[in-house]
Order: C-alpha cells, then structure tokens, then sequence
C-alpha cells in the first residue's frame, strides 16, 4: 500500500507525478483561458481543487476527475452537513476522533499553512 504521506515511496511515482502534473497544469491553464478561473486584480489568493487518475497497466495516467469546488470536510468547523457522506465523516470523527478514516481537517490546515506560513 502506498503511504498518503509520503507516496514517493512507491516505485511508479517518477513515472506517474510527470503526467499527473501535466494534466493538472493543462486543467488550470484551460479554466484560466475559458475565463472559469480568475484572478482578483490587487488580492493574493489561492485555489484549492483536487485531480484524480488512475494508471493503466501502461502506465498511462487517465484523467478522471477534476474539481475546483470540491466538498472539504472539516469537523471542527462546525459546519452544515449537506450530504450523507458528510454525515458519515461527522459520525466516524465523533467515534474515531483523529484517526476517523476520512479527515479533511489535515489537508485543510496544511494548505492554508503554505500559502499563510511559507
């Protein structure tokens, strides 16, 4: 299994990042020229979205998902839960406290970590 945390451990990593950077670049680049993602003229500011692929047995990197306005979760933010997985999350964070399977808080705290606290 590869490690979320550190998945230059796993052996495909050289050969899968390239592509996946390359098809993420083009995906932002394509939304900027389409006029679906702007810039706010004298404001810093950052996006968070998320791009998912699947290597073939080729080793080619497909694509399959691309969201720029994807649900995060996070379960101390006191927020609506909107959906039945948000829902699940809440529950399985309220049994499991940290280690509750799906946990967006970490992701959350670490993005906005690099762009406040380089």
């Amino acid at each position: 299994a590869i490690d979320p945390q550190n998945p230059i451990q796993w052996d495909g990593w050289p050969v899968a990042y390239p592509q996946c950077r390359r098809g993420v670049i083009h995906a932002v680049q394509t939304a900027i020229a389409e006029g679906k993602l702007r810039g706010r003229l004298g404001k810093k500011q950052f996006e968070v979205f998320s791009a998912d692929y699947l290597l073939d047995t080729s080793n080619f990197a497909w694509l399959i998902e691309f969201n720029f306005s994807m649900v995060l979760f996070d379960p101390l933010a006191n927020m609506e839960l909107t959906t039945p997985r948000m829902e699940a999350y809440q529950r399985d964070y309220e049994l499991n406290g940290d280690k509750a399977v799906v946990n967006d808080h970490e992701m959350i705290s670490s993005a906005v970590s690099k762009v406040f606290f380089p």
